[in-house]
């Protein structure tokens, strides 16, 4: 279990950075990537568990690969 919450706080991280980085608000990325805003919210926390879809369209939005968003501190 302790795997899971490390993969979903880096992933929060990850998603967060990139959010920020492109200059969007949680409503506009998610109006884009057609991702709730209580999702993103959610997914920002480290709460919840977003599918493979929901991935793939943040990554695309963000203009990284879904892989960026998973990836841990080397």
């Amino acid at each position: 279990m302790a795997e899971t919450e490390a993969a979903l706080r880096t992933l929060a991280h990850n998603v967060r950075t990139a959010r920020v980085r492109a200059g969007l608000s949680l409503d506009e990325l998610g109006r884009r990537a057609k991702v709730s805003k209580g999702a993103l919210v959610g997914l920002e926390k480290a709460q919840g568990n977003p599918n493979f879809a929901t991935l793939v369209r943040l990554a695309d939005t963000l203009g990284v690969s879904v892989s960026a968003l998973m990836e841990g501190p080397t």
